[in-house]
């Protein structure tokens, strides 16, 4: 009876002592995957946290790109009424004219804005700028000249042969195809030692 006991005693004993190690091993175990994890946790947040920088960054980025965008436009924009003497209605169709044509083509609002500056010194009328700004932009991205050089040429072949403003079209036209058929570019065809391309134009 007393061995029995014993022996029952100890068999208990090592199932016991068995499944405390297996709890253990197993604790352990848990341990480790929660030591991973909070290593996988970390490094994702790290991530995380790298990602909102750089998104953050690029937003301020676009943001101060954005203003100063505006304020260029806004600069530009000042020189057109002060050249052109527009104010109220006719300054708000100058300002839709150039923002409409930097959304619409390859050009930016502020180089529109830069295109309305030549033609308003070229003496051009508001109604007549925003006529002819579309046929303008078509010229600079034919030649490709920048927008004010291509104003300033084709405002002063329109001013110097009479061409109405209603007719810039069919001018730029006319220049493009010299441009393309006589091996010339549109600063020789702005040169007043170029009377024969100046003809073609009229």
């Amino acid at each position: 009876m007393s061995a029995a006991t014993v022996g029952e005693i100890r068999a208990r004993m090592i199932l016991d002592m068995s499944a405390w190690s297996r709890s253990r091993d197993r604790v352990r175990n848990d341990m480790t995957q929660m030591g991973r994890s909070s290593e996988n946790l970390s490094k994702q947040m790290g991530l995380v946290q790298k990602a909102s920088l750089a998104v953050g960054g690029a937003v301020v980025a676009g943001i101060g790109a954005s203003v100063k965008t505006a304020a260029d436009f806004e600069a530009a924009m000042s020189n057109v009424k002060a050249i052109s003497g527009a104010t109220g209605d006719e300054f708000e169709a100058l300002k839709n004219i150039a923002a409409k044509m930097g959304a619409e083509t390859k050009f930016t609002a502020v180089e529109a804005a830069e295109g309305l500056q030549y033609l308003a010194m070229a003496g051009f009328s508001v109604e007549d700028q925003i006529g002819s700004l579309p046929a303008v932009l078509n010229l600079a991205s034919a030649s490709n000249e920048s927008l004010g050089r291509s104003a300033d040429i084709v405002s002063n072949i329109m001013t110097g042969f009479g061409i109405k403003a209603e007719d810039s079209g069919h001018a730029v036209d006319v220049l493009v195809k010299t441009m393309t058929t006589a091996n010339t570019d549109l600063g020789q065809l702005g040169e007043r030692n170029c009377p024969a391309a100046w003809e073609q134009a009229a």
